[in-house]
């Protein structure tokens, strides 16, 4: 393997030395340059070579940080790490998209495997941070979804999944057919897909329906 050239940004000079001393034992892996709290980090970044930056994402204006550096060095491959998978954080990789996250607290051994995935292929995601993003985007898409869905096309659903017919859903909302057919109509339409059951369980993928 090549030699992986790192950079570093973190608020505290101990958590550096700490992330150093980690990595001293991996010759592939060579350490560029680091910056405070961010200080500088787009200067050292134009003065030394940098295959990837290692940044913590509780940095002041972290997101800043970011969009700056992928649009000034889009070569360059991010990864941030964190102590707390919070929200905020979760809408910082989904926002930023960076090629990698791991836990300050991880194991040395993914902080090692987490670089060189990055370096090698593009990508690398702790476990951890995966199954709360995956189910945070989840979620994410099932709120957008349900501001989306009208209530009426709610209460559709609901006794779609009870196993009424369109007739039988007009009768029991005292309404047209034919205002129960465009109203799934526009239901497919919003999920993506063509048949009740798909909708249904579509509705329950995203927690529309529990």
């Amino acid at each position: 393997m090549d030699i992986i050239r790192l950079a570093i940004a973190e608020h505290y000079l101990i958590t550096i030395e700490g992330i150093i001393a980690r990595l001293r034992d991996t010759p592939e892996i060579k350490i560029m340059h680091f910056a405070l709290g961010g200080d500088n980090l787009i200067e050292n970044l134009a003065n030394f070579d940098t295959d990837i930056l290692l940044i913590a994402a509780d940095l002041r204006n972290c997101n800043y940080v970011l969009s700056a550096v992928t649009k000034k060095f889009p070569d360059i491959k991010i990864i941030t790490m964190t102590f707390t998978i919070d929200e905020g954080y979760l809408e910082l990789l989904c926002n930023c998209s960076p090629h990698g996250s791991v836990m300050k607290d991880d194991a040395s051994f993914i902080l090692i495997e987490a670089i060189k995935q990055v370096a090698l292929h593009g990508y690398y995601y702790s476990s951890t941070v995966e199954r709360q993003l995956h189910d945070f985007e989840r979620k994410r898409s099932s709120k957008t979804l349900t501001i989306l869905l009208t209530p009426r096309d709610i209460e559709i659903l609901k006794l779609m999944e009870k196993g009424m017919s369109h007739d039988e859903i007009a009768m029991h909302l005292k309404v047209k057919k034919s205002t129960i057919d465009g109203h799934c109509k526009n239901i497919f339409s919003k999920l993506g897909i063509h048949k009740a059951q798909q909708a249904i369980n579509e509705a329950h993928r995203l927690g529309i329906l529990k």
